[in-house]
């Protein structure tokens, strides 16, 4: 038996401890909307004295998604093992990777605008290998890869081999059954005969990673940084 609550709780206290998001007020109260004064993009926004900068606060904003998905106790009891409780929680990280996959898009795009290069399929690597330049390949297409594969264009991937075929998850503490998964590691679905779901924490720091790169390069990188702020003033 796996249960999930241990598993989302320590991925929630991960992801606000390391973006330096707020879940609860002065008085210990939980907050209706984390609170991201001292995470990442007031930094980046507080490093500009050309005025607002949309960019920041908008992402700021739409991360919360993440943290609305990871404070969903509805789940805590389900037992990741269990075959039938199993499809509902694939249901769970689909919709945590859909929005991961927003949030890898926007850390590519805005490194790229950085740059002032155009996000397009000539550029996108440039970007992916900047984040994760000791991967090959890098991490950020093997999670898009496996996201559009199982979640988002599924006509041309899942839909072609899911013939109710058994769900295990990294995160689960049995042993992994011998069977041919659909995983992050290999994404074509000819012949497959499971599907391998990522654990939580592993999408959460892949996340966590790009914002550690782009504040390092926005550190190191001063022209770049004001030209994007300037671009989305």
């Amino acid at each position: 038996m796996t249960l999930f609550g241990p598993i989302r709780l320590a991925a929630l206290s991960y992801w606000a401890e390391q973006t330096g998001r707020d879940l609860t007020d002065d008085q210990g109260n939980p907050l209706l909307t984390d609170s991201f004064e001292g995470a990442y993009e007031c930094d980046w926004q507080n490093g500009y004295a050309g005025g607002h900068v949309n960019l920041f606060c908008s992402l700021g904003d739409w991360a919360c998604n993440l943290t609305d998905l990871l404070k969903d106790d509805r789940f805590d009891n389900f037992d990741l093992d269990n075959e039938e409780q199993s499809i509902v929680m694939f249901r769970y990280y689909t919709r945590v990777m859909l929005v991961v996959s927003e949030l890898l898009t926007d850390f590519q795009d805005m490194y790229l605008h950085a740059r002032n290069l155009n996000p397009g399929r000539k550029n996108n690597a440039t970007a992916r290998t900047f984040y994760f330049p000791n991967e090959t390949p890098d991490r950020i297409t093997r999670v898009l890869n496996y996201i559009n594969s199982t979640c988002k264009h599924k006509t041309q991937h899942i839909h072609i081999c899911n013939d109710h075929l058994p769900i295990h998850f990294q995160d689960s503490s049995q042993r992994r059954r011998r069977l041919n998964y659909l995983s992050l590691a290999d994404t074509t679905t000819a012949g497959r005969t499971g599907i391998l779901v990522p654990e939580l924490e592993y999408l959460i720091r892949t996340i966590l990673t790009c914002y550690r790169r782009i504040n390092n390069y926005f550190r190191q990188n001063r022209p770049n940084y004001h030209s994007l702020c300037q671009r989305y003033s």
